[in-house]
């Protein structure tokens, strides 16, 4: 029973996500490409199919190598259009945009995207265009269109605020739907960021915290909230707010000491050295700003680069 088989690939895939560290991250890369080679050879045009193919991408998502999915995603859109739950062609050209949206591949991407945003409003579903519109907004930073990515998470979060009671449930991957709108606030932090607009930053950063933290903290969760930490620390530093930068950086060394997840050690190296930086440490702080970027170089090329462009910055200060 091919339905049977795709559930198994489905449980095994969302197990292996659900246990993510980075320190296991080779077998889990191993076994995944074991599952996605299945699902490749696999003739079958079915709903199972696709939640499978769903679940093997959140899994290479957890370590940072969902863009090798773009064919799986091409396949799964193309069953999606002959099966009549609209709701998985939204959730596979959204996932098709956001993992392919790159520089080369812009073109395909964003149409994706803006497919999978008509799909979502023409279903009325508040959840899916937030987190679509949130997808859209981050391959168009990808590209460097920041104008147009903060328009898009502007308008993402004006639809959260209208429509508050839609996000009180599960999106369409089981996550909290509030983290998709925590989302939209974390990006417009993290591009006021970079245009050195720190009090828009600290206002997103503060709701984005505020959204993420009030969820379970699985291992999955807990780095979404470490990431926002890390965003809400580098604004306060950049604001001069030091105490509190140190204090939530501090905080976010408790969570990685002795976890053994190299994502959170990245996450914590990255807030404290931006501190210590700011205070004067300057030594101290690129020593810490070094070894974030080598975890992150270790996780994904699209983590070394982000991580790579706060150590050149931190060298300013030499």
């Amino acid at each position: 029973d091919n339905s049977a088989r795709f559930r198994a690939i489905q449980v095994r895939a969302a197990a292996l996500t659900a246990n993510a560290s980075g320190r296991a991250a080779a077998d889990m890369l191993i076994e995944l490409d074991g599952l996605q080679r299945e699902l490749r050879a696999a003739e079958a045009r079915s709903d199972s199919y696709v939640a499978a193919v769903f679940a093997v991408v959140a899994g290479f998502n957890a370590l940072g190598r969902a863009q090798k999915m773009g064919p799986l995603l091409e396949r799964a859109i193309d069953i999606c259009r002959d099966l009549p739950d609209r709701r998985l062609l939204r959730r596979a050209l959204s996932l098709h945009g956001y993992f392919t949206g790159d520089i080369i591949n812009a073109p395909a991407a964003l149409g994706s995207l803006q497919e999978a945003v008509e799909i979502a409003r023409e279903m009325e579903d508040p959840v899916a265009e937030v987190s679509t519109v949130v997808n859209l907004g981050v391959v168009l930073t990808n590209i460097g269109w920041d104008d147009n990515a903060q328009r898009c998470f502007q308008l993402a979060w004006d639809v959260y605020e209208r429509w508050p009671e839609a996000f009180e449930g599960a999106d369409a991957s089981g996550a909290p739907a509030v983290l998709m709108a925590a989302a939209a606030a974390a990006n417009t932090a993290a591009i006021s960021s970079q245009l050195n607009e720190v009090d828009r930053g600290l206002e997103f950063s503060t709701r984005a915290r505020a959204l993420a933290q009030g969820q379970d903290a699985n291992p999955q969760h807990r780095t979404v909230q470490l990431h926002y930490d890390n965003i809400h620390c580098i604004l306060l530093a950049k604001a001069g707010r030091l105490n509190e930068a140190s204090d939530v950086a501090k905080s976010m060394f408790a969570s990685a000491k002795g976890s053994g997840n190299v994502r959170w050690e990245y996450l914590a190296l990255q807030a404290a050295g931006t501190v210590e930086v700011r205070l004067g440490k300057v030594d101290e702080g690129l020593e810490l700003l070094r070894k974030s970027h080598r975890r992150a170089a270790s996780i994904s090329t699209g983590m070394e680069v982000p991580a790579h462009l706060v150590l050149a910055d931190a060298y300013r200060y030499v």
